[in-house]
């Protein structure tokens, strides 16, 4: 990278966080918390919502497995400390 580039990605964060201060809260809709689906199932309400995130669970663990397995293999990887944060951020 470019010297002249090694600071834009702290650069837009500040003026990112900066733009945020200067526009105030966000309002939400009154309804933003009535979510789709209103039933309950074995106690657990809104029981499809929070049902349908079960297949991200299971891709997390899987790519936590493979990375754990195959972590001495790909230890020099360019990509596999990426790969760490991403399947880390998931479980």
């Amino acid at each position: 990278m470019h010297k002249r580039f090694a600071h834009l990605p702290a650069l837009l964060s500040l003026l990112i966080v900066i733009g945020m201060v200067l526009h105030g809260p966000i309002p939400q809709l009154a309804h933003y918390h009535d979510f789709a689906d209103q039933s309950k199932w074995m106690g657990m309400p809104h029981a499809a919502d929070v049902l349908s995130n079960v297949g991200f669970v299971l891709v997390a663990v899987v790519g936590f497995y493979y990375m754990v397995r195959s972590s001495q293999l790909m230890i020099k990887a360019i990509s596999f400390p990426a790969y760490c944060v991403f399947i880390r951020a998931c479980c």
